[in-house]
């Protein structure tokens, strides 16, 4: 038998040829990117170097390669948050807020209720003037609240604590059971457009004294642990000395504008139709 040897004819790799293809590029980068380490090197030598530091010893081709070293050695980076020392300080004798914030007094199920009402005034601290709907304009006055009259301690604080609340706003008045006072003002529970039940607000904050307007006592129970929460705790214009006072003495409230009426202190010409409570004369 005779063998014939034959030869196989080699074919190009065409795999090598684009794989040089393809890595000369990054070749000739990572040269580029090593000559260009090398120049970073010996400015960084010269930098350091330098005896004085002045604007004119740097070019901007200079601050450009310090600014490059900085960046690639660590010293600045991008997107990291910068702490103020003193927003965190840690000294003893950084002063802290002395109270937080009155929570908000929300009631959703009550707000959703009531009648939609534009604020027009604002009189006092408990009492406002709007425009209802079909164009009518009431004047408000809040059920189981009391707040000082003009020229009045604490007058000037409630109204403006009641005009931070509801002025210009659209608010909803909320009826208990009886229609109007015996001056013809509507009687109502105010809530604000973000939900805030207003009555509430203004004496958990100490600028409004819970008072049982009879019949309508419908969160009377309510207003009155309001009251008695913030004189415990002294919040308010309305309880300044609360806390030392509050412990020696057997009174909720002490009537020092006007008369005691039960729980409540009530004007000097008003007469007075409850039982002896806790309000005590001043």
């Amino acid at each position: 038998m005779i063998l014939i040897k034959t030869t196989e004819s080699k074919q190009p790799n065409t795999k090598n040829k684009y794989f040089r293809s393809a890595i000369s590029p990054l070749t000739t980068t990572l040269h580029a990117m090593e000559a260009y380490a090398e120049t970073l090197a010996n400015h960084a030598i010269k930098l350091r170097h330098m005896t004085v530091f002045h604007p004119s010893n740097f070019s901007l081709q200079n601050l450009i390669y310090l600014f490059t070293i900085s960046l690639l050695s660590g010293c600045l980076q991008t997107g990291q948050e910068v702490i103020h020392p003193s927003v965190y300080s840690t000294d003893e004798n950084t002063q802290k807020p002395v109270t937080e914030a009155t929570p908000l007094n929300l009631n959703p199920k009550l707000c959703a209720s009531g009648v939609a009402a534009k604020v027009l005034k604002i009189i006092d601290g408990d009492t406002i003037d709007v425009r209802l709907k079909d164009g009518t304009e009431e004047r408000v006055r809040y059920i189981g609240i009391d707040t000082p009259e003009r020229d009045e301690a604490c007058y000037q604080e409630a109204s403006d604590r009641n005009t931070m609340l509801v002025e210009r706003d659209s608010v909803k008045l909320i009826k208990d059971t009886s229609e109007r006072d015996i001056y013809g003002r509507l009687v109502r529970y105010i809530c604000n457009s973000e939900g805030v039940f207003v009555n509430a607000q203004l004496i958990s904050e100490g600028m409004a004294y819970a008072y049982r307007y009879y019949p309508d006592t419908g969160f009377a129970n309510q207003f009155k642990l309001l009251e008695q929460e913030a004189a415990q705790a002294g919040i308010g214009c309305l309880h300044p000395e609360a806390n030392s006072d509050a412990s020696n003495s057997a009174c909720c409230k002490m009537c020092r504008n006007g008369k005691a009426c039960g729980d409540s202190c009530i004007p000097w010409n008003q007469s007075c139709h409850h039982k002896p409570g806790c309000a005590c004369q001043g």
